[in-house]
């Protein structure tokens, strides 16, 4: 304390050093890496969106295919059974149960 009141210079601290070159090598380190995370993810979400846009394309509607004559010949088939099918020729069993229930 007396030295700085005598107006005599203070001594330098051992070991003080400014890195000013580390710090913009540093500085330029973080740059670069950030701007390699940065292109990473544009790449992945470019991926990304190529993959779902491809997802997409394939499962898309399906396209109409002709009806074959043996589905149409099926199909007339069972038309034909079901408008010959006599539904009032039966009815016992269900007048049976009609009446089982009137009783309830």
């Amino acid at each position: 304390m007396e030295n700085n009141l005598n107006n005599q210079p203070a001594e330098p601290m051992p070991n003080m050093q400014i890195p000013t070159d580390n710090m913009q090598a540093s500085s330029k380190k973080g740059n670069s890496t950030m701007w390699i995370i940065v292109i990473i993810l544009v790449v992945v979400v470019l991926v990304a969106g190529v993959y779902l846009y491809m997802r997409n394309q394939n499962s898309g509607v399906p396209t109409n295919t002709p009806v074959t004559t043996s589905s149409t010949s099926s199909l007339n088939n069972l038309s034909s059974e079901l408008n010959s099918a006599d539904a009032s020729a039966d009815n016992s069993d269900l007048n049976q149960l009609d009446q089982d229930l009137q009783t309830l």
